[in-house]
């Protein structure tokens, strides 16, 4: 048996975020960056997620996981009541990868970073286990990244070399660097503070949405019908979690995933209805969500007035010239990817 590790506790609770009943949007403040934001730097949480530091009222700062499947920021309870948070009087529903679940929510006077702000509310992860680093203190969803776009057009997460940056012009994400064939796809639902678009996995038309509160890939149901369809193979493994309960976790080989312009080469996915996607009324669809193990090695670009993505990689973030790009260091590895350019 294999013992189920903290990344995918983390599946199970930190990613429940992914869609609520609710809507943060009216509590928004606007920050007023200047033409180009100051960088955010990355760190990495002992379960090698991404975190930034974030001050909440003024407060010391402290790590929380950047989660773009997040349409809401979290906070942990101990750090609401450290810092006497208002909290709302009525719960909130959210709809989450396991289980819907009412959570309490605070309101936050200012969230803020080097390179933005953001006044509104917040929810309490209540499940202890929601967060396996006991360092980080919570979580930084889409109302947090987001909330400047009438400002600076580009925002920028490079994984790669770990820092966000907001910025008017494309140029000035890469310290003038003039970047050339940038290829886009449109985002599908960022209305929703989600990052999704349309891609073909293994030549099925699905949807994916990014996740990066997560390190592997997790497909729906639907999206494993029809991959058995075409012949893929599903299997069952055997897992022990933390408290040595026994569980068992399916996973496909979910082949080729292809946009316009790129291709990742990958492995398996973990196979797994959850009430999030079925409350964005995407049970039906093929739907795959995209995680940090494809993601490492590149950054992307949200065009917020446009709503559209590009992906780059370390050729256009760097100066030196790799052939290389994707989820794993080498490209021999069973997961990787690579651009293809439509001239």
């Amino acid at each position: 048996m294999t013992k189920l590790s903290p990344v995918f506790r983390t599946f199970l609770a930190v990613s429940m975020c992914l869609s609520l009943h609710w809507s943060a949007s009216a509590f928004n403040k606007t920050a007023s960056p200047d033409d180009i934001g100051p960088e955010i730097s990355l760190q990495r949480s002992s379960d090698n997620l991404f975190t930034m530091e974030v001050t909440i009222n003024g407060s010391p700062s402290v790590p929380m996981i950047v989660d773009t499947a997040a349409a809401i920021s979290g906070i942990r309870p101990a750090l609401s009541q450290q810092l006497s948070l208002p909290v709302y009087t009525k719960e909130r529903i959210v709809h989450g990868l396991v289980a819907s679940e009412s959570a309490s929510s605070v309101h936050i006077q200012n969230m803020a970073t080097s390179m933005r702000e953001y006044e509104g509310p917040s929810i309490i992860i209540s499940d202890s286990e929601a967060i396996s680093d006991p360092s980080v203190m919570g979580i930084v969803g889409m109302d947090f990244l987001s909330n400047d776009k009438e400002e600076n057009r580009y925002l920028l997460i490079n994984f790669l070399d770990g820092h966000i940056i907001s910025a008017d012009k494309i140029p000035d994400l890469f310290q003038g660097k003039n970047i050339r064939n940038l290829q886009w796809n449109k985002v599908i639902d960022f209305d929703r503070n989600l990052i999704s678009f349309e891609a073909k996995i293994s030549k099925i038309k699905s949807t994916v949405i990014l996740d990066t509160g997560i390190n592997f890939t997790v497909a729906n149901g639907e999206l494993a019908r029809q991959l058995q369809k075409r012949g893929n193979s599903l299997a069952t493994t055997i897992v022990t979690d933390v408290h040595g309960e026994e569980d068992s976790i399916r996973h496909i080989n979910i082949g080729e995933i292809k946009t316009s312009y790129m291709i990742w080469s990958t492995a398996r996915a973990l196979v797994h209805d959850s009430p999030a996607i079925a409350h964005l009324k995407l049970d039906q669809t093929p739907t795959l969500l995209m995680g940090l193990n494809h993601l490492k090695k590149l950054g992307f670009i949200l065009d917020r007035k446009k709503n559209k993505i590009s992906f780059v990689d370390a050729r256009m973030m760097r100066e030196e010239d790799q052939s290389c790009t994707g989820s794993r260091i080498s490209c021999s590895d069973a997961m990787w990817s690579h651009f293809n350019y439509n001239r």
